[in-house]
């Protein structure tokens, strides 16, 4: 009996140990790869802070999911906190003395919306770059306008800790947790189309989109989120799994209360509603026109 036991207790160990390895291969391998430095050169953006670009900017930042991370005020939040997912935190974006961002000049801006890339070089983790990569010069100006412009605001971030699910999805390719590793930097700053309520307008506000609902756009389970989270929903025009028995007003306004037809509210924090909220009408009209012109598919093909 005490032999078995004693097996028993071996074979634990060695588990432990296999485990143990595991996790701090894992750890490295996500470290190494993460700070790899990377130098990207940026175009030339002449900033001007005139009412009507501060103004622009400040729409920007609310429709392109800005506070969705950074927090109402832009001053930081916690994005995720999970015991396996890590804690996700989005940094303070005012110019309060110690932020990252204190002494950003118009081009590290960019660098940073547009590449997700630090001045230094260093790969910003969970910055969603790959959504910002076609804003065009227009939208980017006004929005490096309006942060510039912001006043320093003193806040207390918690430090980010990326766990071991989003290390591994991030290894294993399932989500870009590094944008800067999935970007073509080498794509040029090119105009954005005309604004109207357009599909090829509502494609270009779509990209904000992609990150839960996938490049098809047919939604499903969202890498890296716990699992409590619930799959995003097929923004197709699917019969059955879709928006195929949708009425554009249906859409513009679920989408400016939070409140889907079946009377259900949706948590800000799954579907950050609050952010379409500050869509204008041509916008969400443009947004639904682009949605209804792709093709059906069932919800988690992403």
């Amino acid at each position: 009996m005490i032999r078995w036991v004693r097996g028993v207790l071996y074979i634990l160990a060695g588990l432990v140990g296999v485990v143990a390895v595991g996790l701090a291969v894992l750890y490295i391998w996500s470290e190494v790869r993460m700070n790899r430095s990377l130098d990207v050169e940026v175009a030339e953006l002449s900033i001007e802070a005139t009412d009507k670009q501060l103004e622009r900017g400040e729409h920007v930042a609310a429709i392109r999911g800005c506070r969705d991370c950074h927090g109402p005020n832009l001053t930081g939040d916690v994005v995720l906190e999970d015991p396996m997912a890590g804690r996700i935190s989005a940094p303070n974006l005012t110019p309060a003395e110690g932020t990252p961002v204190e002494s950003y000049k118009p081009e590290d801006w960019l660098r940073a919306i547009r590449h997700g890339v630090s001045p230094e070089g260093r790969r910003l983790v969970f910055m969603p770059s790959y959504e910002y990569i076609d804003l065009g010069p227009r939208d980017l100006k006004a929005l490096i306008a309006y942060l510039e412009q912001l006043k320093p605001v003193e806040s207390d971030v918690p430090v980010m800790r990326v766990g071991p699910i989003l290390r591994l999805n991030y290894l294993t390719g399932v989500y870009p947790l590094v944008a800067a590793d999935v970007i073509d930097h080498s794509k040029p700053l090119e105009a954005a189309p005309e604004p109207g309520p357009t599909a090829r307008y509502g494609q270009y506000l779509a990209t904000g989109c992609v990150g839960c609902h996938g490049p098809n756009f047919s939604g499903g389970p969202i890498p890296g989120v716990p699992p409590s989270w619930p799959p995003a929903s097929n923004l197709t025009p699917h019969q059955e799994t879709g928006l195929g028995d949708w009425s554009r007003q249906q859409f513009m306004e679920t989408l400016r209360t939070g409140t889907l037809p079946s009377g259900r509210q949706m948590n800000n924090r799954h579907m950050p509603w609050q952010t379409t909220a500050a869509m204008t009408d041509m916008e969400l009209q443009a947004l639904w026109r682009f949605l209804m012109s792709l093709p059906p598919r069932p919800q988690g093909n992403r």
